[in-house]
């Protein structure tokens, strides 16, 4: 990734860190930046409340983009607005299969992938999940551009509990708010059967 950058952009600074991110450097990580963009295992998600919640700390953006079925949405964590764990409902005692669901449910305010996508390619002990190149691609767009809005001061910045959402399958295209996050009742139950309904079962 580092040569492909520098092959773009011979004059790019970039630095590598071999060992990826840890509770040791998260701070240098993070030093000198003005926005992260979340590109780590979907399932990885103590590592990436501590990257959120660090950013929050040091008043970096954080956005973050997931590709669902043929579409994705998009999510951008201002450090003076919601935060991570308030708008997903996860906190140090959340079980682990249940941060997953809370997380996918965060992620997905209007499930339309569900009509049409195969849940048993889903698996949290193989930590395993469908996802298509278009989707990937239109993700990377959504940050990226997002990214230029933050660093420029141009276009309007709509951050968590505001979201985009689009699904080129179907055609669809929400930009909606969930109303106080994880505690929003409709949140709640979908975290639910998330975990009951696609989570669980994967694993039986």
């Amino acid at each position: 990734m580092a040569e492909m950058v520098k092959d773009i952009n011979p004059h790019a600074d970039v630095r590598v860190l071999d060992r990826g991110v840890t509770e040791a450097n998260v701070h240098d990580f993070l030093e000198g930046s003005d926005a992260y963009i979340d590109g780590i295992d979907f399932f990885e998600i103590d590592m990436r409340r501590l990257i959120f919640n660090t950013c929050r700390e040091k008043g970096i953006y954080a956005l973050t983009a997931a590709p669902l079925g043929f579409g994705a949405t998009l999510q951008v964590f201002d450090p003076k607005g919601m935060g991570f764990d308030e708008y997903f409902g996860i906190d140090d005692q959340t079980p682990p299969l249940e941060k997953i669901a809370a997380f996918a449910a965060g992620l997905t305010p209007n499930p339309y992938h569900l009509s049409y996508m195969d849940t048993t390619r889903v698996s949290f002990k193989r930590r395993t999940g469908p996802a298509v190149s278009p989707a990937c691609t239109m993700a990377a767009s959504l940050v990226a551009t997002e990214t230029v809005k933050i660093l420029t001061g141009k276009g309007e910045i709509r951050p968590i509990p505001c979201y985009l959402q689009f699904d080129m399958l179907l055609n669809k295209v929400k930009m909606g708010k969930i109303a106080m996050g994880a505690k929003n009742p409709g949140q709640k139950k979908k975290r639910r059967l998330i975990l009951e309904n696609l989570l669980m079962k994967s694993e039986e």
